[in-house]
């Protein structure tokens, strides 16, 4: 019977020491202002070389995207029109 004791009270002494919702709540707030105070922001003129040099580099991805994109489905059009005999042209026979 002491046995089943001990484990209760063992039991309510681990729930007693968590915090509370409330608890954790707040000092995650905390936490969180804390890790703000720390960030260093960039200037205007930083900001604005930042963002034209993503603008610029997301601009010429796009387009070399684009380009193996292009090229692999001309690629594809005319090896498919080479294993089939047809061209894009109408020959003398077509008429």
């Amino acid at each position: 019977m002491a046995a089943k004791d001990d484990k209760n009270r063992k039991s309510d002494k681990k729930k007693s020491d968590k915090p509370g919702l409330i608890e954790r709540i707040k000092k995650f707030f905390k936490s969180l202002k804390t890790e703000f105070k720390k960030i260093v922001w960039p200037n205007r003129s930083q900001l604005v070389k930042q963002t034209i040099a993503v603008l610029l580099i997301s601009l010429l991805l796009g387009a070399f995207i684009w380009l193996i994109d292009f090229g692999a489905k001309s690629l594809i059009g005319v090896t498919s029109q080479v294993g089939t005999g047809t061209t894009t042209a109408p020959t003398e026979s077509a008429k």
